[in-house]
């Protein structure tokens, strides 16, 4: 070829790249805007929670009444009422084993006292040590035990009174009762915020959250939950300062934890018992009896994000906060599993 006829071609083709360049850079710079501006894409559409399996829990149906990780040791920890024990499933193993309590129902963590605590409704705190889950002490309350949180500040212990009209504030160290708080109504879950250095109590027969000082052991605030009635489940966003109230008749209610104030009522299903908050994906997870985790995104305050299909008679839910993993328990033709979801990203 001639070198002019060669140097036009070249340069033609040239041009012609060019021009395809201009135009892939100006497609992608448009997908760029879609993607931004409609972000309902095929992953947006993915289930926020998927199944990844269950794991039979030994003894035949149980009927387990709280489900708490222990993040540090790597475990689910599940009370058993009916069979008097506290199951614990190995996370990193999946292996199960039952430890003789008595008939507990709530269950809470002091790692830098090295210890599990369980509430018994034969009216017995039960000290377990945190590594060999030997039952190293009993401390005898007024009457049985629901839920049971600890103070990690102090090291003390707030045990509900199940069916009673009391909180309990124990020492487990001198095995004494230091306080007994009259709330007036029925306590459901009790729960310490490091951040705010509060307890907070739903009560089962009002529709309100009470707020304890424990400097006092005195009732500082009584916030309204408006919709949600029969208040069960409880669970705090601490960064964001939030509070969720979950009431078995079918409401979820979100409070400012600065000002007391409702923030937004969400409906959810009927049946909710334990609900769990993931702080890093902003996720609400309620378990409710009717066959349902209600996933509530607390970016989109307007609805539930999902309702999730589970065993009917769920009711026990807790979160993985290393994996984000949850976990729910069941039972199902006379046996007893705990199954894991996978959230989506």
């Amino acid at each position: 070829m001639p070198p002019l006829r060669q140097e036009i071609s070249s340069l033609a083709w040239t041009k012609h790249a060019g021009f395809h360049l201009v135009v892939a850079a100006a497609v992608s710079l448009f997908c760029l805007f879609v993607l931004q501006a409609f972000p309902t894409t095929a992953s947006s559409n993915l289930p926020t929670l998927s199944a990844r399996g269950s794991i039979e829990a030994p003894g035949g149906s149980c009927k387990f009444q709280y489900l708490l990780v222990d993040d540090g040791g790597r475990r689910l920890l599940a009370t058993d009422k009916a069979k008097a024990s506290l199951t614990i499933l190995d996370l990193n193993t999946n292996f199960v084993q039952s430890i003789p309590t008595g008939a507990c129902r709530g269950v809470a963590i002091d790692r830098a006292m090295h210890q599990i605590y369980v509430g018994d409704v034969d009216g017995k705190l039960i000290c377990l040590s945190y590594d060999i889950f030997k039952v190293q002490k009993e401390i005898k309350t007024p009457g049985p035990i629901d839920a049971i949180t600890v103070d990690t500040k102090r090291h003390l212990i707030y045990a509900d009174n199940d069916g009673g009209k009391y909180v309990w504030v124990i020492n487990p160290k001198s095995g004494k009762i230091i306080s007994t708080i009259d709330i007036g109504g029925i306590p459901a879950v009790v729960l310490y915020d490091p951040a705010t250095d509060k307890i907070y109590l739903n009560d089962k027969t009002q529709s309100f959250v009470l707020v304890i000082d424990p400097n006092t052991f005195k009732i500082s605030a009584k916030w309204s939950t408006h919709r949600a009635s029969k208040l069960r489940g409880l669970a705090i966003d601490t960064r964001g300062h939030l509070l969720f109230a979950a009431g078995h008749t079918g409401n979820l209610s979100i409070i400012e934890m600065n000002t007391g104030q409702l923030v937004r009522s969400i409906n959810i299903a009927d049946g909710v018992d334990q609900i769990a908050y993931d702080q890093e994906t902003e996720r609400v997870f309620c378990a409710c009896s009717t066959g349902t985790i209600c996933v509530f995104d607390n970016k989109n305050l307007d609805e539930v994000a999902e309702n999730v299909v589970a065993p009917p008679g769920t009711h026990t839910i807790a979160l993985d906060p290393k994996t984000h993993d949850v976990w729910i328990s069941y039972v199902e033709n006379g046996r007893s599993y705990f199954r894991r979801y996978a959230q989506a990203p």
